[in-house]
């Protein structure tokens, strides 16, 4: 069972819920509730936490409910060791309609492929794979890179996220920095 797919009940605490299924804060934001910045989310169960808030047991089943429903309609393709969400996937296609580059690859690159270990990924688009790329074909999203690199793209997964302060972002994580 994916991790993603783990049923979210009252007595699992909030750290745990948020590790299970990051784009949570933006639903516990929806309730006012601002878990990720709390010291609390490690040790307090999520429906503890919202009766702490002053709400009843139907918020808690209401909110649980939410949560998921949302972990159920969340897509993961994973291929050759890498995942992307369908929401990077749709936000992708977004960009690529923005910047007339409907149909370009992904490519994710290493901003210091010297130094990999101490490197960020980096995501652009690219009309064509290269001769030295690897391609990696995912429902809907080419993604390509250095093959030199493989190694370092084991394990890397791709989602799109919108936190509770409104602000958005790609995230890429490893298996390092899980």
């Amino acid at each position: 069972m994916s991790k993603r797919r783990q049923k979210i009940t009252a007595d699992m605490t909030v750290g745990k819920v948020m590790e299970i299924f990051p784009p949570v804060t933006a639903i516990l934001a929806r309730y006012g509730l601002a878990c990720a910045g709390c010291s609390f989310n490690a040790e307090e169960a999520i429906g503890a936490g919202v009766r702490g808030h002053g709400y009843g047991e139907e918020d808690v089943e209401a909110l649980l409910l939410e949560i998921n429903e949302a972990i159920a309609n969340y897509k993961v393709y994973q291929q050759d060791g890498v995942s992307i969400t369908q929401a990077a996937i749709d936000k992708v296609h977004e960009f690529a309609g923005e910047q007339e580059r409907e149909g370009y690859k992904l490519r994710l690159e290493l901003e210091d492929e010297q130094n990999p270990a101490a490197s960020q990924y980096l995501l652009d688009f690219a009309e064509a794979k290269a001769k030295d790329d690897q391609e990696i074909k995912f429902p809907g999203l080419d993604l390509i890179f250095a093959k030199k690199l493989k190694s370092h793209m084991a394990g890397v997964e791709i989602d799109w996220l919108v936190m509770p302060d409104g602000q958005s972002g790609f995230q890429i994580k490893t298996k390092a920095n899980n």
